[in-house]
């Protein structure tokens, strides 16, 4: 029993408390540091605990009836566990060569400069918060009821695993590096992490939020989203892992500079809307997709409904720009009506109903299948190559001519109606062409 205002000790052995009423402990025991199962332990300001033998002699408090009501810890053992009945602070250097468990009965804050070898677990009934330098060589895994906050610097060798009823955090000037999966999840509140000032890299990510505002200093790889909104932003390529399940119902903001996205390749993504930046954008939808912005090199977009954009939708594409549904009997391509921008090099297309409006010259090329009608509204002039079979009507008008490469093959099973004002139409003319209207007006 110890009731003092400052205890010091130094033990020979291992220590075990029944009770202890101080100001401050400092405890050094060349054993374990253990308490009774009714012990009672009150220290107002910080315990520091410390074993002389890291590489086996641990630190197991507050289990079963045990109370346990402290300050602040500064530890230095192998397993350090601890079940704390009010708010739990980690201060000054603490360091675990096992692993380390708390359990809390209100908040969590792990501060100053700690490293923990093995596993780290932390469940807070109430807030998490992890600052200063935190070097976690194994698996960190947090829950909490309120907000977790990342600052200072923050490595996990391991993965990561953050299970909230809060948002999911970072100051500035934060460092967080995950080197394996980073599975975070706030329930239906927001996931901010990443920014101008910080550094944020995980080996894959996994998010369930709100509102989820994600900036990574490498490549992203998605191994699962739930959210109803997504805005991230990486420096490297954004792709998904196999057999993932993307789900955002709002807007999806994917920002990858001039690297590459590739999205839904042998996954189940749906998005309400998309606004996507990247180098050859690769994007497969299991339901329709909205635009409401969209910048690549290239594009190769499926979805397995309609693609459509918003009326104020910007798209551009440098290159080619492949777009098809997974059903070309009832699925429709409407894209640059309205106030929308739409301007690629080319297109190849799949769909029922196609309707192009674009802000300059239109060329399509490839292998082009409408089975409704298909209708260009092109400010330029009108390319029509490759091999393109409608099987509806088709109504193409050009500020410009209206041709076709050597070797096309354009039929059209209904009504054609070319306007090229008083520009030239040449089509069919060239050795190898195939031409074929049910009927044509021009």
């Amino acid at each position: 029993m110890l009731f003092r205002s400052v205890v010091t000790l130094n033990e020979a052995d291992g220590t075990s408390f029944t009770f202890v009423s101080a100001d401050s402990l400092t405890l050094t025991a060349a054993g374990d540091i253990t308490d009774t199962a009714s012990a009672s332990i009150s220290v107002v300001g910080n315990a520091d605990l410390s074993v002389t033998n890291t590489g086996t002699q641990s630190i197991l408090l507050g289990d079963g009836a045990a109370t346990l009501n402290v300050g602040s810890f500064t530890v230095s053992a192998f397993d350090v566990t601890v079940t704390e009945d009010d708010t739990t602070t980690f201060t000054a250097t603490n360091t675990v060569a096992g692993a380390l468990t708390v359990t809390s009965a209100g908040n969590v804050t792990v501060t100053g400069n700690n490293t923990v070898t093995g596993n780290a677990t932390v469940d807070a009934s109430g807030t998490a918060d992890f600052s200063g330098t935190n070097t976690f060589s194994a698996n960190l895994g947090v829950t909490a009821t309120s907000t977790t906050t990342f600052a200072g610097t923050a490595s996990v060798a391991g993965n990561l695993t953050v299970t909230t009823s809060g948002p999911i955090v970072d100051a500035a000037a934060t460092d967080l590096t995950v080197t394996g999966d980073a599975v975070l999840n706030a329930g239906s509140s927001a996931i901010t992490l990443g920014g101008a000032t910080d550094t944020t890299t995980f080996g894959t990510l996994a998010v369930t939020g709100g509102a989820v505002t994600i900036a990574e200093d490498d490549a992203t790889v998605l191994n699962g989203v739930s959210a109803t909104s997504l805005d991230l932003t990486s420096a490297g390529t954004i792709t998904d892992g196999s057999t993932t399940t993307i789900t955002v119902s709002g807007l999806a903001k994917l920002n990858a500079g001039a690297n590459d996205i590739t999205i839904g390749d042998d996954d189940t993504v749906n998005f309400g809307s998309v606004d996507i930046t990247g180098g050859v954008v690769t994007l497969t939808e299991d339901s329709d997709v909205s635009i409401e912005q969209l910048t690549a090199s290239s594009l190769d977009l499926t979805a397995a409904g309609n693609i459509t954009d918003t009326n104020t939708a910007s798209i551009t594409v440098t290159n080619n720009a492949s777009l098809a549904v997974t059903t070309s009997a009832t699925q429709d391509i409407t894209l640059g009506d309205g106030s929308a921008t739409l301007n690629a090099d080319s297109f190849t297309v799949t769909g029922n109903d196609v309707a192009l409006t674009e802000a300059t010259a239109t060329s399509l090329v490839g292998t082009n299948s409408i089975t409704g009608n298909l209708t260009v509204d092109s400010a330029g002039a009108v390319d029509l190559s490759g091999s393109t079979t409608v099987g509806g009507n088709a109504q193409v008008t050009a500020v410009g001519t209206i041709t076709d490469a050597t070797g096309t093959s354009l039929a059209v099973t209904g009504d054609a109606v070319l306007d090229a004002g008083a520009n030239t139409i040449t089509l069919g003319g060239d050795v190898g062409d195939i031409t074929h209207f049910g009927t044509l007006n021009v």
